[in-house]
């Protein structure tokens, strides 16, 4: 099934653009890693809040606002230049196990981030409220562990 579409988004012309233009995969990797920066620094703000490890203050509502924000738009921009590497390389990518449990990854803490978002601070009060957030962090590192890791395996 991934061989097969990994064979046609190859015959695409972005596909050929992509490989045929070599600035293109290092520009958008290196905005990819910028989005993986700025959603990292968004996701930790927002956690070590909920860990109880981060000052809270009456601030805090629009530093959590604040952080959401950033960690929105920088995943608009992961979701985008990934796009543009998966077509640039579709083989590569879509034929990688470990590219396959990074996107099962991405999907967990899709459905974990909509809990904090929908929450919020009353996360803060509950029990379960840290453990979201303990899990949060690990799957994040997970999923930079795995995106990294692609290229080697």
């Amino acid at each position: 099934m991934f061989e097969q579409a990994s064979q046609q988004i190859a015959q695409t012309s972005a596909s050929a653009f992509i490989a045929n233009h070599l600035w293109v995969t290092p520009l958008v990797q290196s905005v990819h890693i910028l989005a993986i920066a700025a959603l990292s620094g968004a996701l930790l703000m927002i956690n070590l809040r909920l860990l109880g490890l981060a000052p809270a203050d009456d601030r805090s509502p629009s530093v959590m606002r604040r952080s959401g924000l950033v960690g929105l738009y920088a995943g608009l921009v992961l979701l985008l230049t990934g796009i543009v590497l998966v077509i640039g390389e579709p083989a590569r990518e879509l034929t990688n196990a470990l590219f396959q449990v990074k996107m099962v990854l991405v999907a967990a803490i899709m459905a974990a981030v909509v809990l904090v978002v929908r929450r919020g601070d009353d996360l803060r009060r509950e029990a379960g409220g840290k453990a979201l957030a303990a899990v949060t962090i690990v799957l994040w590192a997970s999923i930079i562990f795995a995106g990294r890791w692609i290229a080697y395996v």
